[in-house]
């Protein structure tokens, strides 16, 4: 599971460090955390390989998680969402 890369988007930055604390205690240790949808679509689109899965908020400002996902699905339909 040390390979597996994943990627949280949340707005709140201690979820989003509980939740990546969560991640490292089964063993996911790539993880990258961004603040918003927009921030999640840039880092989608800067990523060497593809994230294996994501992890992502509701209610965000900027770009909400239905916004994000419905973006997401077009360019990763298999990745555990």
């Amino acid at each position: 599971m040390t390979d597996l890369k994943a990627l949280i988007v949340e707005d709140d930055a201690p979820i989003a460090g509980m939740i990546k604390a969560v991640l490292s205690q089964v063993g996911l240790t790539k993880v990258t955390i961004c603040g918003d949808g927009e921030q999640g679509v840039k880092m989608v689109e800067l990523a060497a390989t593809p994230f294996d899965l994501v992890i992502c908020d509701w209610s965000m400002p900027n770009m909400d998680g239905m916004e994000f996902l419905q973006w997401f699905r077009e360019k990763h339909p298999k990745t555990p969402f």
